[in-house]
């Protein structure tokens, strides 16, 4: 549910993923620290060697953690457009 839903954002691009956790490619480097903000934990994934500062990684959580980001994140890309 969640890859799917991430799929339709423009701007986002979800690598698929057989774990508990989906990498993020995103638009802006300052969108993990402003998802932190909103209390939606991410890993900026920045620090490891190959992986440049846009993608983050999200743990899959249960339906309503899941949409609470969906909607987080959707919300701070349209605030930064």
């Amino acid at each position: 549910m969640l890859y799917q839903e991430l799929s339709k954002i423009d701007g986002v691009y979800a690598l698929k993923s057989y774990s508990n956790f989906i990498l993020l490619r995103v638009p802006s480097g300052n969108i993990s620290k402003k998802l932190i903000s909103d209390g939606i934990i991410v890993r900026d994934v920045s620090n490891i060697v190959g992986i440049p500062n846009t993608y983050i990684r999200v743990t899959v959580g249960n339906r309503e953690e899941n949409m609470r980001f969906i909607e987080s994140l959707k919300n701070i890309l349209e605030e930064e457009s």
